[in-house]
C-alpha cells in the first residue's frame, strides 16, 4: 500500500474501536488495546488514525511515551493529510509545544463528530441503558400486584372452605371429637381422678373459711 492510500472504511473502523476501547464504552477500559487499534488505523493511513498514533506517543498512552516517534506520526500526517484540521497540532506536537495535558483532551475528544464511536457499541449501549429502569420498576409493580391477588385469592378459598354452608343452611364447622378418641380410658380415668381431688380440695379450704368467719363472729 502506498504511504497516501487511505483506506478509509477498515481505517475508521479501527480508530473508533480504538476510542471505545480507550473510554470504557460498551467494554472495560484498554488503553493498551486502544493504542493497538489507532496504530492498526493509522497502517491504513486514516487520517484520526494517524493523529491518534501521534497523540498516545507524545503522552504516554497504552506505550511509552517517546516523542520522537510521536513527531514521526505528526510528519506522516502532515504529509499526507497536511490540509486537514489536525495540522496545526501535529506542529505543536514536533515542536514540543504543546502541553500533555492539553494532548490528553485532543485525544479523548477525536470522536467528536463520529455518527457511531464504536460502530454499533455505543447505539446498543444507549438504546439498552435508558429503558431498564423503568422495565425493570414496571416488573416489579406487576409482580407485587400478583403476589397480593394471589394472597387474596387464598384467603377466600380458605374461608369458603372451613365456612360453606350445608343444604340446610349450617355452616360447616369441625366437629369436634369425643375425649375418648382423643385419650386412652387409663389417661381419662387418671384425669377424671385429679379433677376430684381439685373439687376437694376446694369444698374443703371453703368449708375451712366459712367456719373461720362463723368463729370470728362470735
Amino acid at each position: 500500500m502506498e504511504a497516501n492510500e487511505i483506506q478509509a472504511p477498515a481505517g475508521r473502523d479501527q480508530f473508533l474501536k480504538g476510542m471505545s476501547v480507550l473510554k470504557g464504552v460498551g467494554q472495560s477500559k484498554d488503553e493498551g488495546m486502544a493504542a493497538a487499534s489507532f496504530l492498526d488505523s493509522s497502517d491504513l493511513n486514516y487520517p484520526d488514525g494517524v493523529f491518534a498514533s501521534s497523540l498516545i506517543y507524545f503522552c504516554g498512552v497504552g506505550v511509552s511515551r517517546n516523542v520522537q516517534t510521536a513527531a514521526e506520526f505528526a510528519h506522516q500526517y502532515l504529509n499526507n493529510h497536511g490540509d486537514q484540521k489536525h495540522s496545526k497540532n501535529c506542529r505543536e506536537i514536533i515542536s514540543e509545544s504543546m502541553g500533555t495535558q492539553n494532548a490528553l483532551k485532543i485525544l479523548h475528544g477525536l470522536d467528536k463528530g463520529e455518527a457511531n464511536l464504536t460502530g454499533k457499541s455505543k447505539a446498543l449501549s444507549s438504546f439498552d441503558s435508558a429503558p431498564i429502569p423503568q422495565i425493570t420498576a414496571a416488573s416489579g409493580n406487576k409482580k407485587m400486584l400478583l403476589i397480593f391477588v394471589g394472597v387474596g385469592i387464598g384467603v377466600l378459598g380458605l374461608s369458603f372452605l372451613f365456612l360453606m354452608p350445608k343444604a340446610g343452611g349450617e355452616l360447616l364447622l369441625p366437629t369436634p371429637k369425643e375425649p375418648s378418641a382423643l385419650f386412652t380410658p387409663e389417661e381419662i380415668q387418671e384425669a377424671r381422678r385429679k379433677s376430684l381431688e381439685r373439687a376437694g380440695v376446694v369444698r374443703t379450704e371453703a368449708r375451712t373459711e366459712s367456719m373461720n368467719e362463723s368463729n370470728k363472729g362470735k
